[in-house]
C-alpha cells in the first residue's frame, strides 16, 4: 500500500478551495489555520486523519483475493488538518465525498474555512464533472 500525503502544515493557503459548499483540496494543500470543525483558530494544532482506497475491502472468493488486491493497488491518503486547542479531535465533522490522486472533496466545513479559501477554479470543477474512468483516460480521448 502506497501513502500519499496531501496536506502539509503552511501559513500561505495554498491548493484548497470552496466550491458549493464543499471543501476541494488538491495534493499539497496548506489549509487556513482553522479547525474544520467549529471554525475557532488552531494556533498551529494538527489532526491526521487517514482515507485508504479501495474503502472497505468487499469479501471476494476465494478468501485473501481482496487482500492481495488492497496490498498491490491501495493508497492511503493523509490529511493534516488544523484543530483549536479547545475542540477535542473527536468531534471531526468533515465527511469524505471523493479522494483520489487529482482531488479530495469533503462537505461539512465551518462556513470560516469556507470563506477563507479561493473559489474553486473552472478547469478543476471541470475536472470534478468527469468519473473516475474519465478521467484517467482523458489522455486517450483528447
Amino acid at each position: 500500500m502506497r501513502d500519499v500525503t496531501y496536506t502539509s502544515p503552511g501559513n500561505q493557503v495554498r491548493n484548497a478551495y470552496c466550491g458549493r459548499g464543499e471543501l476541494v483540496l488538491q495534493p499539497g494543500a496548506v489549509l487556513p489555520q482553522f479547525w474544520v470543525a467549529c471554525g475557532a483558530p488552531s494556533w498551529g494544532n494538527v489532526v491526521r486523519k487517514e482515507f485508504s482506497w479501495p474503502g472497505p475491502l468487499i469479501y471476494l472468493p476465494p478468501f485473501g483475493i481482496d487482500l492481495l488486491f488492497g496490498l498491490i493497488f491501495g493508497k492511503q491518503y493523509l490529511f493534516d488538518f488544523p484543530f483549536c486547542p479547545n475542540c477535542p479531535p473527536e468531534v471531526f465533522s468533515l465527511k469524505k465525498t471523493r479522494v483520489d490522486d487529482d482531488f479530495a472533496v469533503f462537505v461539512g466545513a465551518p462556513k470560516r474555512v469556507l470563506e477563507a479559501l479561493p473559489l474553486i477554479p473552472a478547469n478543476l470543477v471541470e475536472e470534478m464533472s468527469l468519473n473516475w474512468i474519465q478521467r484517467n483516460l482523458k489522455w486517450f480521448l483528447d
